[in-house]
């Protein structure tokens, strides 16, 4: 087999299960759902503003009435890792596969947002311990540091760019000071 055709043969495979998992996800009731408020609205999707307050703005209520019916989640950041963890975790990997590449940068995501939500539900911190054994800790900073940039993260996403900011700065200097 030459390098074209394992090209082809990988393309394939992950073409196969990008299709089954739409398939998947249109044999939901949710799907089906959704599509019946699309065609009641008689909506077309080329109006993003329309598509959100037709389908969305009602959806995210739902699921904030659902998440925040869960005692755990009276904390703004930790409803908010519950609302949006795709969000969350897109930027804490490819951050931390900017500063530290990207081998266990998956890793590295999960293990703060797991770490963020336990210890704002129960209190304390966590030591970061980047040895072999614990490839899921970023070498780059201090538990502190990471959790002002998850909580950055989550201001950026109710539009405050500010804590972010600073937090990303702070984790950058001092990958630079290493």
């Amino acid at each position: 087999m030459n390098n074209n055709d394992i090209k082809n043969t990988i393309k394939n495979v992950i073409q196969g299960l990008l299709d089954a998992t739409e398939a998947e996800a249109k044999d939901t009731e949710l799907y089906k759902f959704i599509l019946g408020k699309i065609e009641k609205a008689t909506l077309g999707i080329d109006d993003p503003e329309d598509f959100y307050y037709r389908i969305m703005y009602d959806f995210n209520n739902v699921l904030d009435a659902a998440v925040s019916s869960a005692p755990s989640t009276n904390d703004w950041l930790v409803k908010s890792i519950f609302l949006d963890y795709a969000f969350f975790d897109n930027h804490l990997t490819k951050f931390c596969e900017t500063l530290e590449g990207p081998a266990y940068s998956t890793d590295k995501s999960r293990y703060l947002l797991k770490c963020v939500v336990k210890c704002r539900i129960n209190g304390g911190r966590i030591q970061l311990h980047p040895c072999p054994e614990n490839f899921h800790h970023p070498k780059t900073g201090n538990w502190e540091m990471w959790l002002k940039y998850v909580e950055g993260v989550g201001r950026l996403r109710h539009g405050d760019p500010g804590p972010y900011l600073k937090a990303y700065k702070n984790l950058i200097d001092c990958r630079k000071g290493e």
